[in-house]
């Protein structure tokens, strides 16, 4: 019995062995790498040193967008968040530094009073530099510390950020660094730590295509980051984004994010002071835009001189790449932060009458009335008005609704409405004068409204929607860009109303962007072939290409038609094109557009409703626009000049020098 009960004994005490056996093998062979790696990460610092962000440059090698080595003025969370055990923890430091007893009531208390006095004077130059910066530093402050917070409860427990330095003034020149360095010893929780700062050498030049860089938010992190089961620690914390860092947030910035942005490098401690490894931070891969700064900021120069709001856009014909793509009112993306509240309208100060209220600055309500955040040129939707009659007759003729030749006869008024609207604008203008019988080149020629409302009334608003949706129209001209800086316009899909046809056939009740006006002339100076614009060399979106089931011949007489609205005796753009004052020896093909616009209000009270007319924002928007040269199409353009009035009058000057400004750059040659 008790040699039974032994060897029981033995056998289960042989089973306990054989199975720490088994797993200690397993530990040691198939997972020892990790484990090893886990022991080694317990006993090793590491660090990871941000990289340089890519470059942005334009077509011709100037530069858009660096990072430029600065150093930054940054204060521990610890003293940003008024944390007890950091504060005991200072103390105790200057308990150190000074000689004095901790547990002496009296050194202690010196020891605290030092401690308040190093704050005071670490806040006051915190201010000083602020100010001098115009940088908003309490502000700042809470911003570090809802991000923090943010962070810390998605995480559920303590993270790094809580104990490290955050940037609360930054890009700080040297000049100022040497100024700040003896100071830096009377200060508490205080640093100054190298970092680099995004500088946009153009200023406000392309603001809104070049976009901005602002810290990272947690959702943002959540779509980039890596999780565990994707990488070790270390390539985790190389790839990822955490707080502190920078993103691209609009424009080019935010759409080629993925190629801008640096990989962190690698420096291994295995005790304080030695350094065991190393691996430099891998610099930002650069973008190349397809636009010429220079061509770009002489449009904007020459916008800014008109003293309208308004956006001119440049195509590559060949090719779809805007050349350029100018916005007015825009912005210094160096000052974009600080300015925000400003620029978005938003900022408040006390009423003069009831110090209780908080009413809109000026700059705020100029801002309302101006939105220079609206990049006009791609996001900015208006009426097309009579640029798109080329389209309208292209479709007629594709759809074989109307010939070259169908006469139509121009009595003023519609004769499917009952109330005669809508009008031709010279029975309006002239007294019930009328163009007579047209066919489709005199239709052009004289921008007649009578001849295409008819042409729209053939094709019905259903077939028309679907011709000017293969120009562009109703869809976004996919870029890269996000949807609020490249917008689709509007054009109506469904619910549809014979008069829909009408009004949509001379470019009123739906809205289009420049760009897409632009691109849209680019097609017809192709022969209906439709491409989709290009900003970017690379990380752009595959360029979209249809062609139109139009014939060369009748895109040709589209053509004859636009030459004939510029080059011949009574054009619609005849006489304001030769009295311009620009100098330009190239035919081009153009198309004169009054669109009727709806007066601008704005909010000033704050109580959400738009009911303060802007002065000056009513009346029409004036259109221009084409391709040139007339034989062999380089480049397509658009202007617009916002409630300007008269197309012809007021955006055919523009357009002209614009033209002669292309043709300064090499891009429109006889």
């Amino acid at each position: 019995m008790f040699k039974r009960r032994l060897v029981i004994l033995l056998a289960l005490i042989g089973a306990a062995f054989l199975i720490m056996l088994v797993r200690l093998g397993q530990l040691q062979l198939f997972r020892g790498d990790k484990y090893r790696e886990a022991a080694e990460l317990g006993l090793r610092s590491h660090e990871f040193p941000r990289g340089q962000r890519g470059r942005i440059f334009d077509r011709n090698g100037v530069i858009l967008a660096e990072d430029v080595a600065c150093h930054d003025f940054c204060l521990d969370y610890g003293l940003l968040s008024n944390e007890e055990w950091w504060k005991q923890q200072q103390v105790r430091a200057i308990c150190r530094e000074e000689g004095l007893d901790p547990k002496n009531p009296r050194d202690q208390a010196d020891a605290l009073a030092e401690f308040q006095r190093r704050r005071r004077f670490t806040w006051g130059l915190v201010e000083r530099l602020a100010q001098a910066r115009k940088q908003d530093v309490r502000k700042t402050v809470r911003r570090i510390l809802r991000r923090v917070r943010r962070w810390r409860d998605a995480v559920g427990t303590t993270i790094r950020q809580e104990y490290t330095a955050h940037p609360v003034v930054t890009a700080l020149s040297e000049e100022e660094v040497n100024s700040l360095r003896p100071l830096i010893k009377d200060a508490v929780g205080a640093a100054l730590v190298p970092s680099q700062f995004r500088r946009y050498p153009q200023r406000d030049v392309a603001c809104h295509l070049i976009g901005v860089t602002g810290p990272v938010f947690r959702e943002e992190a959540e779509r980039w980051n890596w999780g565990p089961d994707q990488a070790g620690y270390v390539e985790r914390m190389r790839h990822n984004l955490l707080p502190g860092d920078v993103i691209g947030k609009t424009g080019v910035e935010r759409m080629c994010e993925d190629r801008l942005r640096p990989r962190r490098g690698l420096r291994v401690y295995r005790r304080p002071g030695e350094m065991s490894y190393q691996e430099p931070a891998v610099i930002g891969r650069d973008v190349h835009l397809t636009l010429d700064v220079e061509l770009q900021a002489e449009l904007q120069n020459l916008l800014g001189r008109t003293g309208c709001n308004g956006a001119i856009v440049i195509l590559d014909v060949p090719s779809g790449d805007v050349l350029a793509a100018a916005s007015r009112p825009g912005f210094d993306l160096n000052t974009y932060r600080a300015n925000y509240n400003d620029l978005a309208g938003l900022s408040k100060r006390p009423d003069a009458n009831d110090p209780k209220k908080m009413v809109f600055t000026p700059s705020a309500l100029r801002a309302k009335a101006n939105r220079p955040l609206l990049g006009r040129a791609l996001a900015g939707v208006y009426p097309p008005g009579s640029t798109v009659k080329p389209f309208t007759g292209l479709a007629g003729l594709g759809a074989k609704v109307i010939t070259p030749h169908t006469p139509i006869p121009c009595t003023g008024v519609n004769r499917h409405a009952r109330n005669g609207k809508p009008r031709c604008w010279i029975y309006k203008m002239y007294h019930g004068q009328t163009h007579g019988s047209l066919a489709l080149f005199g239709g052009l020629k004289n921008s007649c409204n009578i001849y295409f409302v008819e042409v729209g009334h053939r094709l019905g608003p259903q077939r028309l929607t679907d011709w000017f949706g293969l120009f562009g129209f109703g869809e976004r001209p996919e870029m890269g860009l996000s949807a609020n800086e490249q917008s689709a316009g509007m054009v109506k899909r469904s619910g549809f109303v014979p008069s829909d046809a009408w009004f949509m056939a001379i470019g009123q009740g739906f809205a289009a962007t420049p760009l897409q006006v632009a691109a849209a002339h680019a097609t017809v100076a192709r022969d209906g072939l439709y491409l989709s614009p290009r900003l970017s060399l690379e990380n752009a979106p595959k360029q979209v290409r249809r062609q139109l089931p139009v014939t060369p011949a009748e895109a040709s007489v589209v053509q004859r038609g636009m030459h004939a609205v510029v080059h011949e005796q009574g054009g619609t753009a005849y006489k304001h094109w030769r009295n311009a004052e620009a100098d330009l020896d190239v035919e081009i093909c153009g198309k004169t557009g009054t669109a009727t616009a709806t007066p601008l209000k704005i909010d000033t009270d704050g109580d959400g409703k738009r009911d303060t007319p802007v002065p000056g924002a009513q009346g029409d928007h004036a259109w221009f626009a084409g391709f040139a040269p007339y034989r062999q199409p380089q480049i397509a353009f658009a202007v617009i000049l916002e409630y300007e009035g008269s197309g012809g009058k007021n955006a055919g000057p523009v357009a002209k020098e614009a033209l002669r400004l292309c043709q300064k750059y090499g891009y429109l040659r006889k």
